[in-house]
């Protein structure tokens, strides 16, 4: 507990002395897309700062990394959402350019879909996507059809074979750029 404690203050301790020799820094999106490109290194690092943020104002939070990939926070009760707001805002931004990047394109889109089609058929469903104009919903309305439900039947959330297909789904969720669009 103390090592992590240490660890919480040392990168906080550099943070600062870097954002403080740099301006804006590493509190600034543009310090983490100045070269064209977002490392893997660079997404942790964001994610890290909001960590710290929001520890230093008075919130429990711990940075975690999902099985999909995604960098995040954990919060415990009770948190500040203007907090979370205010300190996830820089980190937020370079994740979505960093998944932004790695959309993929042409065959290894392809490839992907492939894959997205087996994780799919594992529960007998047949992937209806169109590569040149990904539609989510449009996926997802297919599952609820195959699967014999109406669209606004919430059954279907209890149905194991459709959270295997929304897990699929969330597993390629490259496949839909437009999930990574700025929202206004």
């Amino acid at each position: 507990m103390l090592r992590e404690h240490l660890t919480r203050f040392l990168l906080l301790a550099v943070s600062l002395v870097l954002v403080g020799c740099f301006g804006k820094g590493l509190s600034s999106v543009d310090h983490y897309s100045a070269d064209g490109t977002i490392t893997d290194g660079e997404l942790e690092h964001a994610w890290r700062l909001a960590e710290e943020c929001m520890i230093e104002r008075g919130n429990d939070a711990f940075l975690r990394k999902d099985p999909w990939g995604y960098w995040g926070l954990s919060l415990g009760e009770p948190f500040s959402d203007a907090d979370y707001e205010e300190c996830t805002t820089v980190s937020g931004e370079v994740a979505r350019l960093y998944w932004v990047e790695r959309i993929p394109e042409g065959a290894e889109r392809l490839e992907l879909a492939e894959s997205l089609a087996e994780c799919f058929r594992s529960v007998e469903i047949e992937l209806v996507y169109d590569p040149d104009n990904p539609d989510e919903a449009a996926v997802f309305r297919s599952v609820w059809e195959q699967l014999g439900y109406a669209l606004d039947d919430r059954r279907i959330f209890d149905d194991p074979r459709f959270l295997v297909a929304n897990e699929c789904v969330a597993k390629h969720e490259l496949l839909f750029p437009a999930g990574f669009h700025r929202s206004g």
